[in-house]
């Protein structure tokens, strides 16, 4: 076991090695955590080269390619959840399915500006949701943004208010109720599943925009 691959005989005297690329379709970084001499694996022969007496082996081609398995259930628009798996200079780079990692581009983190401070809101584990603005596959790019995604959010909350602030107003028009009074009518009309998806994402995006 090496810091860039596996060293793995195949039959007595006949060696392969699986380079740490080749291990997982997951990002491996500690192959001595996860391996020891004397294990015993399953590997796909990617390649003989007889004259160099070289076996190319692999673990994760037994498996079947993540990315080719999300390739129609994400397009550019969806907005996904993921997990913060590493906080760079660069960006967030997110687990948004297992094996498959998106960025977010600094420019698409938040509105703020100042690199260090905008780093320090996020950390490994961290849920986020955020817009997909680019999804290629075929070439494993896979960007997302949270900007836009809390614009999107911004806008439906004004157009939510927005609308119920002229319901109430024409209910009172009409019935001489008070807007309190007004809003407990919609709110009570309302199917109990809704009212609760609603107040929950309510809540969660005045909790994100405070801690922002």
């Amino acid at each position: 076991v090496t810091d860039y691959g596996l060293f793995v005989e195949i039959k007595e005297g006949i060696e392969g090695f699986v380079h740490i690329s080749n291990v997982s379709w997951e990002r491996v970084e500690n192959l001595k955590g996860l391996f020891k001499p004397e294990d015993e694996v399953m590997v796909k022969v990617l390649e003989i080269d007889p004259e160099k007496k070289r076996l190319q082996l692999s673990i994760k081609h037994l498996k079947p390619d993540p990315w080719e398995e999300i390739s129609d259930k994400v397009k550019v628009g969806d907005v996904v959840e993921g997990v913060v798996k590493e906080v760079q200079d660069k960006g967030l780079q997110v687990e948004v399915f297992p094996g498959i990692r998106a960025f977010v581009p600094l420019r698409e983190i938040d509105e703020e500006r100042h690199k260090e401070k905008l780093l320090k809101k996020f950390k490994p584990g961290d849920k986020i949701e955020a817009k997909v603005i680019l999804f290629e596959p075929e070439n494993r790019r896979f960007v997302l943004s949270r900007v836009q995604y809390l614009k999107e959010v911004e806008e439906k909350i004004n157009d939510y208010n927005s609308k119920l602030n002229k319901i109430n107003e024409e209910l009172s028009r009409i019935s001489g109720i008070t807007k309190e009074e007004a809003k407990q009518i919609i709110m009570k009309n309302m199917e109990e599943e809704a009212k609760y998806e609603v107040a929950k994402r309510l809540q969660e995006i005045e909790e994100e925009f405070r801690d922002n």
